[in-house]
């Protein structure tokens, strides 16, 4: 087995388990695009695969100490990346196009197949492109460069959440042409291999700016390095000042996620209610991951670990309840009826709670993990009575309580560096 291929497989058994999800989601999308493909994004499964290879940025760290050139890791990249996603996206349509033929039900034209997996390719092949670009906006702009990637990152999702089947002369063109994009793409980057900026790992990428200001309120503050000495900061203004832009940059996604979903579906008519998930994902992340990211400079505070998880927990229900307030305000002005959302304040501390028992490296899932707590538990405040609705919310905050507290006074992983991929070679034949 050559070094390439010996990189290209050197992916963890997290990876392993996304890597498997995301295959599942996409041959699902497939599936259903297929049999009704007015309903259905036909590239959407793209952005599912291109998210893949991004997993392994941490590890371009531990292989530019092994034997290999740049050149032999940025095309371990690609392949990772562009290469194999494309391999893995014809056989998610070609699987299910054959079966339905097979069976007489396939309504799309072998080249409404091709055109969709032209523009799988293109989502896949952006998005890499994306993440190439990344650290060069973070080294040039610093935080500000993280609006610019959110802008970018927006225009990707809204060519991969094109609703319309590629049957007119339109939509022939459009798809036509993000295939030749994406192969001039493909070809760009492999011919720059040995050039790509090494991935983002520190500033606004991985959340450390968190960190930082919890460290900043140490030093000026003092006190909160010697425990001896009582800290004349109140604890929760620390606790509330430390993640402000993610709470914000949260609150202002919860509240403008009408406009962005009308923008992203075009003139198909939703109802707001169903989507009230994607309006709380971006706080729920912010909160959870706040958190965490910031633990170990937390410690440094005088405060015991029943303190330190009361602090934490009561900052990050009461800005979820805030959340939950401006999701409900957005609903009922959208739709013009209110909908009742409890248990998904119980949410962050659950995520909390997973993130500091099992570290950062359980990101590569958590979206997965918190999108389909997320649907459950809207799905139960519809059924359940809003007194039995508090009562479970008490209750699954009670144990996340608890729980954060054991991690935090005697668990052995709340402060320990764990990575998203562990600096481990796994790419032995």
């Amino acid at each position: 087995m050559s070094k390439m291929a010996r990189l290209v497989l050197d992916i963890g058994p997290w990876f392993k388990v996304l890597f498997l999800f995301q295959l599942a989601i996409g041959f699902s999308l497939d599936l259903l695009w297929l049999s009704r493909p007015q309903f259905s994004p036909p590239a959407l499964v793209g952005l599912f695969l291109g998210m893949t290879g991004v997993m392994s940025a941490p590890k371009v760290a531990l292989w530019r100490i092994l034997p290999v050139t740049r050149i032999e890791i940025d095309r371990a990249r690609w392949w990772q990346m562009i290469a194999v996603p494309a391999l893995l996206l014809a056989l998610l349509l070609i699987v299910p196009a054959l079966l339905m033929a097979a069976k007489g039900t396939l309504t799309t034209t072998p080249m409404d197949v091709v055109l969709a997996w032209g523009g799988q390719c293109a989502v896949a092949a952006a998005f890499t492109a994306y993440t190439v670009v990344l650290p060069l906006l973070a080294r040039r702009f610093g935080r500000a460069g993280g609006v610019l990637a959110f802008l970018l990152f927006l225009v990707i999702v809204r060519f991969s959440i094109f609703f319309r089947q590629p049957n007119d002369n339109s939509t022939h063109s459009l798809f036509a042409a993000a295939a030749l994009a994406a192969a001039a793409i493909a070809a760009i980057l492999y011919a720059l291999a040995g050039r790509w900026p090494p991935p983002a790992a520190s500033g606004w990428a991985q959340g450390h700016g968190l960190a930082a200001n919890v460290n900043w309120w140490t030093e000026t503050t003092g006190p909160a390095v010697r425990p001896s000495q009582p800290s004349h900061v109140p604890p929760w203004i620390i606790f509330l000042t430390i993640q402000w832009p993610v709470t914000a940059f949260g609150l202002l996604g919860t509240a403008a996620y009408p406009l962005f979903m009308q923008w992203m579906t075009g003139d198909y008519h939703i109802r707001f209610a169903n989507f009230a998930w994607a309006g709380l994902m971006m706080p729920i992340s912010a909160l959870a991951y706040g958190g965490v990211a910031a633990i170990r400079a937390l410690r440094a505070l005088p405060l015991s670990a029943l303190r330190l998880t009361g602090w934490l927990f009561l900052t990050q229900t009461g800005l979820m309840l805030l959340s939950l307030l401006v999701c409900e305000i957005v609903v009922t002005v959208w739709d013009g009826r209110p909908v009742w959302m409890c248990l998904p304040l119980a949410l962050p501390g659950l995520c909390i709670a997973l993130l500091l028992r099992f570290g950062t490296k359980l990101i590569q899932v958590m979206v997965a993990i918190a999108i389909i707590l997320l649907q459950i538990m809207l799905g139960l405040d519809r059924w359940l009575r809003p007194q039995t609705s508090l009562a479970a919310t008490a209750l699954v905050l009670g144990l996340c309580f608890a729980w954060t507290w054991w991690e935090l006074a005697k668990g052995r992983n709340a402060y320990r560096l764990m990575p998203l991929q562990p600096f481990r070679w796994r790419g032995q034949s």
